[in-house]
């Protein structure tokens, strides 16, 4: 089958996103109409070159998502190529990873231009995540001198069988003993948490969970980069993993009374790596108090045995280098790396791993 040229490709995409944005027409309305296997998807190449391909191209390919932090210089480069704005001559030019798709929700785009564009992305991310979940993440090098690396998120197909999962079963496991879960199993029930409405009905607020996967070496010592992805197989994600289990459990069994629930969830729902969902940035200080206040309500309403608290609480030196701040808000972190990257003009190419990828 010939396949439509880029023009015609990039147009589809940037009119579906006009029609959601301005039209006011429903995601959901628009899949119904529109062939899925068919619907568009944003790729950036080598050299920073936009290309196109179809739904139906990538459902038993793995995907690379667009790699924190240069997220923001990527929406200025669909800006440069969709509002015909003129020659790109930014840092992504010198991006020599492997093609990643320009989706990623939640980004703030309201200083970077026309809203469609910000929809086109999110629109990627939205129609990748009905097809693939999250299997592993990769450490690229990055265009600065220095830490940090960049994180990319790895999509892998899902599979029929693992779509109807038993949900509280494998809760079960993750409170018993998170080293026995298989990431694909807890990141669909995260998944599966995160789209119940039941929880949203109960208390009035949805939730976003953490990405926690396994980090590979030189990578695998750390517990974290930033707040956005957590290496489960450090002892303060493990921490974390159990008690996420045992409030949703909680929650389902109704062992606990509406106001133990109200209260841990309230805590939970603080968490820096769960509260990111609301655009928060934390610092290392502030988001280590709100974590020992949570596994603190765990203790007191006898959840699960917590043990020494201190000892689940990370310190600084357990973040991938240049990932997190102190005692600022990390907001000036990211900053200070967006600065880096305007200023990056030695012509040196990045977004290769650091590691080498498990087949």
């Amino acid at each position: 089958m010939r396949m439509p040229s880029l023009h015609i490709f990039t147009e589809r995409m940037y009119k579906l996103a006009r029609l959601i944005n301005f039209d006011n027409i429903k995601y959901d309305a628009l899949r119904e109409s529109f062939p899925k296997e068919h619907w568009p998807l944003v790729f950036i190449g080598s050299s920073g070159q936009i290309c196109g391909r179809e739904l139906s191209e990538v459902l038993s390919d793995r995907v690379y998502l667009c790699p924190l932090p240069i997220r923001t210089e990527v929406l200025r480069l669909l800006n440069y190529r969709f509002l015909n704005l003129g020659e790109y001559h930014g840092p992504i030019a010198q991006w020599a990873g492997e093609d990643f798709v320009a989706g990623f929700a939640n980004e703030d785009v309201s200083e970077k231009g026309e809203s469609a564009i910000g929809s086109i992305s999110r629109l990627c991310e939205k129609l990748l995540y009905e097809t693939h979940q999250v299997g592993s993440v990769r450490f690229l090098s990055a265009p600065w001198e220095g830490d940090p690396p960049l994180l990319e998120k790895v999509l892998i197909p899902m599979k029929q069988a693992e779509m109807s999962i038993d949900v509280e079963s494998v809760l079960q496991k993750m409170a018993e003993d998170p080293g026995t879960v298989e990431p694909i199993e807890k990141e669909l029930i995260y998944r599966k948490i995160e789209g119940d409405n039941s929880f949203f009905m109960t208390f009035g607020r949805s939730v976003s969970l953490p990405i926690v996967v396994e980090f590979e070496q030189p990578f695998d010592k750390y517990f974290a980069y930033e707040w956005e992805a957590l290496n489960l197989r450090h002892p303060a994600s493990q921490a974390l993993i159990k008690a996420t289990a045992r409030l949703f459990l909680a929650w389902k069994q109704k062992t606990l009374t509406e106001e133990q629930l109200g209260c841990l969830f309230d805590a939970f729902h603080s968490l820096p790596c769960v509260e990111k969902y609301y655009f928060q940035h934390y610092s290392w200080k502030s988001g280590v108090n709100i974590m020992r206040r949570f596994y603190e309500l765990c203790k007191e309403i006898k959840m699960f045995h917590v043990g020494e608290i201190e000892e689940i609480i990370p310190s600084p030196k357990e973040f991938i280098p240049g990932t997190i701040e102190f005692d600022s808000d990390s907001r000036k972190l990211v900053t200070k790396l967006r600065e880096s990257l305007k200023k990056t003009a030695d012509g040196r190419p990045f977004g290769m791993t650091l590691i080498q990828e498990k087949k």
